[in-house]
């Protein structure tokens, strides 16, 4: 099956909102960097996976945050921001479709390093 945007988006409907010309770089990317003979019939949950993640940063990134979102209130007073992913693993760390990827990743019988190259 070739994975569509509307796959993608069925994790996440807020990715509806990258732009088309967006999406389909994000595809092809994926698909140019992941190799499918390692994954089997995981292949395209990992395409599926990894670009819901890459899509999730973009729309973070054009709205001004960049990784992990953090929020605290005290009272009436609130404040949200985006806290880097510096001290992370791995900046797939940075939403729960990078996360799955890892514990995909991490499952391949034999997998020794990441299959992104």
């Amino acid at each position: 099956m070739a994975v569509t945007w509307a796959d993608v988006a069925c994790f996440d409907p807020a990715l509806l909102t990258v732009p088309p010309g967006t999406q389909a770089c994000i595809l092809a990317a994926v698909k140019l960097t992941i190799h499918a003979c390692p994954w089997g019939d995981k292949y395209d949950l990992a395409v599926t996976l990894l670009a819901a993640h890459i899509g999730l940063m973009y729309l973070r990134s054009a709205a001004g945050v960049s990784g992990v979102v953090v929020e605290e209130k005290v009272g009436d007073v609130m404040r949200k921001y985006g806290m880097t992913s510096s001290g992370t693993a791995s900046d797939l760390d940075g939403t729960p479709w990078g996360q799955w990827y890892q514990r995909l990743l991490r499952g391949l019988l034999g997998a020794r390093g990441p299959l992104v190259t």
